[in-house]
């Protein structure tokens, strides 16, 4: 794989069925196909190189973009996962710690140094959306305790966050993903021209409306809250 493409390789599902593995936990890859069958590829009459296997998963994580691209140009079929989109809210890591304790207590967090534990939260709402009551959930994620948001991207153009907490949970800094649930609905209008691709359309158009607020320079558009 380079830059998000398979050069060279491709895949063709074989012809024989792959026993399943035992059910003892003692299953290996010999068990299903022979070691001769992963190390003896072969030559395509249009020169590609073929490994033939009964599944092949890829696991490309969730920004492969171009890899998805490649896919769905190869002619393979492809279906959305559910995914949720947000942003970073970040308070004082002693207010979090006060809220959860109360003061007194929270005097003994003493920035990961007491005997209180740093105080995380973590949130959930749902409601019904339209006339099909369709379920948005609202929930943080990646909570971070003692921590700071860091930047993710390397295009200036597309924006991400993502945030860490320091080992000990010593910053002064709590922040936490705010992410609401993504329905088929809300990318329904960019399928006429994404097709399969439209929820990472939408993704794309999310990412660089943040870079532009950002001024295109890799900064995190914020507001008070």
């Amino acid at each position: 794989v380079k830059q998000g493409k398979l050069e060279g390789i491709v895949a063709e599902p074989s012809t024989e069925e792959a026993p399943l593995p035992p059910p003892s936990g003692s299953w290996s890859p010999s068990d299903s196909f022979s070691s001769g069958d992963l190390l003896s590829p072969r030559t395509s009459p249009e020169g590609s190189i073929v490994l033939e296997a009964p599944l092949v998963v890829l696991a490309a994580g969730g920004s492969a973009r171009d890899l998805y691209v490649n896919v769905v140009e190869g002619g393979l079929h492809v279906s959305n996962a559910n995914f949720a989109v947000g942003l970073r809210v970040e308070h004082p890591q002693k207010v979090v710690d006060c809220l959860a304790f109360g003061e007194e207590l929270a005097e003994e967090v003493r920035a990961g140094k007491g005997v209180i534990p740093v105080a995380d939260y973590s949130l959930v709402h749902k409601r019904a959306k339209g006339a099909q009551l369709q379920m948005r959930g609202t929930r943080t994620f990646c909570m971070c305790p003692g921590g700071q948001v860091v930047p993710t991207s390397l295009n200036p153009y597309e924006l991400c966050i993502n945030g860490m907490s320091f080992s000990k949970r010593s910053s002064q800094w709590a922040n936490a993903a705010v992410v609401a649930n993504v329905l088929e609905s809300d990318y329904q209008s960019l399928t006429p021209k994404y097709g399969p691709l439209a929820a990472t359309a939408l993704q794309r158009m999310i990412e660089r409306e943040a870079a532009k607020r950002g001024g295109f320079s890799l900064k995190a558009p914020v507001q008070r809250v």
